[in-house]
């Protein structure tokens, strides 16, 4: 973490979830393709691919927060839905990450076990990519209307 702290939390948790949002559900998939179901998953391979993934997992992670943001905007017609998740999940990742620089937390991962499941709860899935110690959550609260 050689940025200051705060510097961090902003481009990580503020700046990349509204502008990513902007881009890729409001112009993207609301405007140009007209918030189709065509629209949200070009929007959502997209998202994935500009991401950089470097394996077939951590695409497949990429993918699912895509569809994640890309469905609550869909099912809601709101943009600040869709930026409001892509905030929750950019923080889980910002605090875990700093846990990790901490050395507060770390995690070794099984070769036996899949690359990225790690914790299910009622209402998200966190994924972890082990090679790079990211953590991504990716919530399905767009099954239930804000």
């Amino acid at each position: 973490l050689s940025l200051s702290l705060p510097v961090l939390f902003l481009d990580l948790c503020i700046l990349a979830p509204v502008t990513e949002e902007i881009f890729m559900r409001g112009l993207l998939q609301g405007t140009v393709l007209k918030n189709t179901y065509i629209g949200l998953v070009a929007t959502s391979v997209l998202f994935a691919y500009l991401h950089g993934p470097d394996t077939i997992p951590s695409f497949i992670t990429y993918l699912g927060m895509g569809l994640a943001f890309g469905i609550r905007y869909k099912t809601s017609d709101n943009l600040w839905n869709s930026i409001l998740l892509h905030f929750l999940n950019n923080l889980v990742a910002f605090c875990f990450m700093y846990l990790i620089y901490l050395s507060l937390l770390s995690f070794s991962h099984p070769s036996f076990l899949p690359p990225f499941i790690v914790l299910r709860g009622n209402h998200c899935l966190i994924f972890v990519h082990p090679s790079k110690k990211c953590v991504c959550l990716c919530m399905y609260l767009f099954l239930y209307p804000l």
